[in-house]
């Protein structure tokens, strides 16, 4: 699949060293940064920002690859936000990001690459701090830090709300990250 996208004139201008949006970046782990030959990232925002849409559909920032030893793949979709507090917290438009991603992105335009290709995993984050959590304590559990988001009514019930996403005949829903995921090899 990485030749391929390489290769596609289209998606070859998007391929990214890192996934970073709006003051957060995914963190790669060492060993997958050390062996990028077996991850790929893509920055999907930027494919539909260029001049060949008159009116861009919305999208997510980054869809990560990872591959695995057994020939298939692991894709993170990942949308980063960095917002002061849960005001900036604009449900629909993110949903939209992702709905738009998996039914233009995935399920048509690049549809003849992803579809042929399997995957032990995909997974949707959404990424962000509105109460600065991880900023005061580098060592939150990422169980705290969903606690500690619910207890200041940040409503994460949205992300079971919408439709879930579909790819590949299976059904996806966003799930929220602290900031600085890791993506760890397969």
């Amino acid at each position: 699949m990485f030749d391929e996208i390489r290769n596609n004139n289209k998606l070859s201008k998007i391929i990214r060293n890192f996934c970073e949006d709006n003051n957060f970046e995914i963190c790669i782990s060492d060993n997958l940064e050390k062996n990028d030959e077996n991850l790929l990232i893509l920055k999907v925002d930027d494919y539909y920002s260029t001049k060949n849409f008159k009116k861009p559909p919305k999208s997510i920032d980054c869809l990560i690859l990872v591959k695995c030893k057994n020939q298939s793949f692991n894709m993170f979709l990942i949308e980063l936000r960095n917002i002061k507090n849960s005001k900036g917290f604009k449900e629909k438009e993110i949903y939209e990001k992702f709905q738009n991603t998996f039914n233009f992105f995935l399920n048509d335009e690049f549809l003849n690459i992803f579809d042929k290709y399997s995957y032990n995993n995909i997974e949707c984050y959404f990424v962000s701090d509105p109460y600065g959590y991880r900023k005061r304590d580098k060592n939150l559990t990422r169980e705290n830090f969903l606690e500690k988001q619910h207890c200041r009514s940040l409503n994460t019930k949205w992300l079971t709300r919408g439709k879930p996403f579909k790819f590949k005949n299976r059904l996806y829903s966003i799930s929220i990250e602290m900031p600085t995921p890791i993506i760890e090899e397969c």
